[in-house]
């Protein structure tokens, strides 16, 4: 037990409760303080090193416009390193997930216990890390990922479980691939029946030779939905092909392949038949309990949209969008070539919903319009978000929308189902299993005061830290590629700003060739550590606001040291491409 001296001396609400109760017997408050208040401080005391990861899990309360809602955050563990992906499902009260790098595993909500499996999607995820291309800076591995899940009940008791996911092909492709795998359950215990099996295989796979190694693998679409017999829909995005000098042939309407569509799969037979087009990066299906199929488009600067799918609508991407393209080097915006009209919609089908800023979104699901749970949000659509880090209640009139009301959710939220009991389960990017329930409903079901107790988080803390994860080994070069590389190079290559590795100790605004700004031109110095960090932040913190360079504020302080150690050491010996 800690002093209970220097307990009361640094939380003095605490020594108060505790004097009180001294009054009334010293054995009673021992007890209290061991066991009550004294336990609590001793896990916020305790290093972060030698606290479980599964700590202080419990129900928290928020307000919306029309409704009390809780929710539960439940940890999983960072089994990838910095990639962001995967998909969840559940069956009973088992959520099953599989993670960006198909890594997979469940939380038995009934149990209350969380393991991983053996078993891995199949990415050849080994194969990519010998490629030439996973050394390449432009080459982003944060964007080679699983991108969802589903389970399908099968008349044996088993389930079928299917996944979106990239494919790293020895010839220097990266396909994108459905496979299935059989499932069963047993008192909430998920295992994997067979080996995984490719199903269908999107066309066309991408040579990364002919792209230079650029793979957008982050639009990719990848959402899953079952629907009547043996079908299933697939969204699949254009794979940045339609952007800055992208190949746009591979986006056109009628043209021979799969991007920027919905497909429905035939699983039979593994042929695919296209039921709508135009879309650049469908992250969101669902389909509602009027038969109605909706999709959110993770369109660019601007151009987020929830649109209504039709039997060969098409969507008008990349011809017409509300959105500009992803401003560079400072500038606001940049216009889409092709794109006649700048940020209108005319001539094609029109969103239902629009976002003006961009949120980022993602999955999206129809709220039954009988249920008893939610019951005051029934028929809205729930739309996520990765960059607002909320859900987007979307209120309907028809297949008209009022209004959407965003609830924070304090992540970037990438998966959304419902489960049995009308319960609504998130995967967040933070490594997070997010609950949400509706307390009138649910409350009575699972009463719950104070923390929460998982079982099977020292096996998963093991489990991470026994991974062999390159992603990992990389960091600052892949937060670089991440933040950084789409305006400068570090290989030799033209770019928008001026060539950085290297770069501490070099003259501010010294390097040969390049335009630099009045600002930058006129700096006396040197570029150190300091100063550069400084300047990635902000560039105005370090007398340099007349730079053209838009600031990087989100990252912290050990981010920037990664980065710049991988200017300093590992960028310079990087080849330079002739």
């Amino acid at each position: 037990m800690l002093n209970l001296i220097e307990i009361l001396k640094k939380y003095w609400f605490s020594g108060i409760v505790a004097v009180v109760m001294f009054g009334l017997g010293a054995t009673i408050a021992f007890a209290f303080l061991e066991f009550g208040i004294a336990g609590k401080i001793k896990a916020k005391l305790l290093p972060e090193a030698q606290r479980s990861i599964g700590a202080d899990i419990q129900w928290k309360t928020y307000e919306t416009s029309l409704l009390t809602i809780e929710t539960l955050e439940i940890p999983i563990g960072n089994v990838d390193g910095i990639v962001e992906g995967g998909g969840l499902d559940a069956v009973g009260d088992t959520v099953f997930f599989v993670s960006a790098l198909g890594r997979i595993g469940y939380v038995d909500l009934n149990s209350r216990e969380i393991a991983y499996l053996e078993e891995q999607v199949p990415l050849n995820f080994d194969a990519l890390r010998q490629s030439e291309s996973w050394a390449r800076v432009i080459f982003n591995r944060k964007w080679f990922r699983v991108h969802d899940i589903l389970l399908r009940p099968q008349d044996s008791g088993v389930h079928e479980l299917l996944v979106s996911h990239h494919y790293y092909l020895d010839s220097g492709d990266i396909c994108t691939r459905v496979s299935r795998a059989d499932v069963s359950f047993s008192n909430g215990k998920p295992s994997i029946q067979t080996k995984f099996e490719t199903v269908f295989e999107v066309s066309p796979c991408i040579n990364l030779e002919d792209v230079d190694h650029l793979f957008n693998g982050h639009m990719s679409g990848g959402r899953l939905h079952e629907t009547v017999g043996n079908e299933v829909y697939l969204t699949v995005g254009d794979f940045g092909f339609a952007g800055k000098g992208g190949r746009g042939e591979l986006v056109d309407p009628g043209s021979p392949g799969d991007f920027a569509s919905v497909l429905l799969l035939n699983l039979e037979t593994g042929s695919a038949e296209i039921v709508a087009e135009g879309t650049r990066n469908a992250q969101g299906l669902d389909i509602d309990d009027q038969g109605r199929v909706w999709i959110t488009e993770h369109g660019p600067q601007g151009g987020d949209e929830i649109n209504l799918v039709q039997p060969g609508v098409d969507l008008g991407w990349p011809r017409v969008t509300l959105g500009f393209e992803y401003a560079e080097a400072g500038y606001p915006r940049i216009p889409f070539p092709g794109v006649t009209d700048q940020g209108r919609h005319e001539g094609y089908q029109k969103p239902v919903m629009a976002f003006v800023p961009s949120i980022g979104i993602s999955q999206i699901l129809a709220m039954p319009s009988q249920a008893e749970a939610f019951n005051i949000w029934r028929g809205d659509l729930l739309a996520a978000s990765l960059k607002a880090q909320s859900i987007y209640r979307v209120r309907l009139d028809g297949d008209r929308a009022i209004y959407a009301e965003p609830i924070s959710m304090g992540g970037r939220i990438r998966d959304m189902i419902f489960l049995h009991d009308q319960r609504i389960a998130m995967l967040r990017d933070d490594d997070k299993l997010v609950i949400l329930r509706d307390p009138a409903v649910h409350r009575d079901v699972e009463e719950t005061k104070g923390v929460i107790d998982f079982a099977g988080y020292e096996s998963v803390d093991n489990f991470a830290k026994s991974l062999t994860n390159s992603v990992g080994d990389y960091w600052g070069q892949d937060l670089f590629r991440w933040k950084c590389a789409s305006c400068h190079s570090v290989e030799g290559l033209p770019a928008v700003g001026p060539e950085v590795a290297d770069i501490v100790g070099e003259p501010i605004g010294g390097r040969e060739g390049y335009p630099y700004s009045r600002a930058l031109m006129e700096a006396d110095g040197k570029w150190t550590r300091s100063r550069l960090k400084k300047f990635i932040v902000d560039p105005a913190s370090a007398g340099l606001g007349g730079s053209s360079m838009p600031p990087v504020s989100e990252l912290n302080e050990a981010q920037l040291d990664a980065i710049i150690k991988f200017l300093e050491e590992e960028a310079p010996a990087i080849e330079q491409v002739e």
